[in-house]
């Protein structure tokens, strides 16, 4: 959660209003000092709760809350393609910038590199010799491309 508003409304859709008031999660920094104290509290309150109701509820009540998805159920959400979010580049299927700036829009002409695609130009830039970069590739610290 955001703020401590949004905090308190989540504790208390969950049925655990109390834990807002606790002094260890009052603050953000509270929280975050406290974080494994605080995700045990919500692990418990949420273990017997329905993922989708609850996500709803939240988001009624003003609280940023969804699904997790993977890349295939999040390309196939309805809201993905309303927002436009599906990139296809070539043989490429994935999700776009989530950010939607009017004056600078994303633009998508190639598809993302491969693992290790760009290795050895960025090696060189970094000013490795070949005989450097054919060592760390041996040894597998920059490994070869993969797929």
């Amino acid at each position: 959660v955001g703020n401590n508003g949004q905090f308190a409304r989540l504790c208390a859709e969950i049925g655990i209003p109390e834990v807002a008031q606790d002094a260890r999660f009052a603050t953000n920094a509270d929280r975050v000092i406290n974080r494994e104290a605080l995700r045990e509290v919500l692990e418990a309150a949420l273990a017997d709760k329905d993922g989708a109701e609850i996500g709803e509820r939240l988001i009624r009540a003003g609280v940023p809350a969804g699904p997790i998805q993977s890349v295939g159920e999040a390309l196939e959400h309805p809201h993905t393609a309303h927002r436009g979010m599906v990139v296809d580049v070539g043989d490429y299927r994935g999700l776009g910038a989530p950010a939607k700036p009017a004056a600078t829009p994303a633009s998508y002409r190639l598809p993302p590199p491969r693992f290790a695609e760009h290795r050895e130009a960025v090696l060189r830039e970094a000013g490795f010799t070949e005989a450097e970069i054919a060592a760390l590739a041996a040894s597998g610290i920059a490994p070869e491309v993969m797929g």
